[in-house]
């Protein structure tokens, strides 16, 4: 097992071949005062809990580029063209101001490789799009390993049923920036991974 480094000092867990559930926000996607609370807890700070950070995104706080979708759509794109090389994707969605990715790196790519590719490769892409430039994403992102077919299919569900719980969508088939956008998602199986 490696652990690679990770931003402010939150470990990774890597192991080739394990099947990972990824968020991932824009820049802006939280607020300054609930940013602040980030700061490690030695440095003054208190972490806010998974389900308030959940709840801030769901809101669409910031600038919200990938609700364009232009935007969303090219960020998909390049999602997709790195999928059977570097990762097998599985489940994705993109919301207004953050991403759910649920897929397993290829060998002799990490995790960690492969979101920082991903990151350079859409905020070029994006900025591109949108003649502008600067970041696109929050440095690092969060990841969470899927430990057997049951988490698999909890994850693929709720990265399925998120823009329906924020109020984007009434049914899950019904967002287009989404792997669930017009078709059947229930055929999903979990098909590698360790733990």
């Amino acid at each position: 097992m490696v652990m690679p480094p990770f931003d402010r000092a939150l470990p990774h867990f890597h192991v080739d071949g394990m099947t990972q559930f990824v968020t991932l926000r824009l820049f802006d996607a939280i607020p300054p005062p609930l940013r602040l609370r980030s700061v490690p807890e030695t440095a003054g700070g208190s972490q806010p809990s998974p389900r308030e950070i959940e709840a801030v995104l769901d809101q669409g706080y910031g600038e919200c580029l990938l609700g364009l979708p232009q935007v969303a759509a090219c960020a998909a794109s390049v999602l997709q063209d790195s999928s059977g090389a570097e990762y097998d994707l599985y489940a994705w969605v993109f919301m207004p101001n953050h991403a759910h990715l649920l897929l397993t790196p290829r060998p002799p790519f990490h995790i960690q490789t492969v979101m920082q590719r991903y990151k350079s490769r859409s905020t070029v892409q994006i900025n591109r799009l949108l003649s502008r430039t600067g970041a696109i994403w929050q440095r690092g992102y969060f990841d969470k390993y899927i430990r057997d077919a049951e988490h698999f299919d909890r994850a693929v569900d709720y990265i399925h049923r998120n823009p329906v719980k924020a109020g984007l969508a009434v049914k899950i088939e019904e967002w287009r920036s989404s792997s669930a956008y017009g078709m059947d998602a229930s055929g999903l199986e979990f098909s590698g991974g360790e733990g």
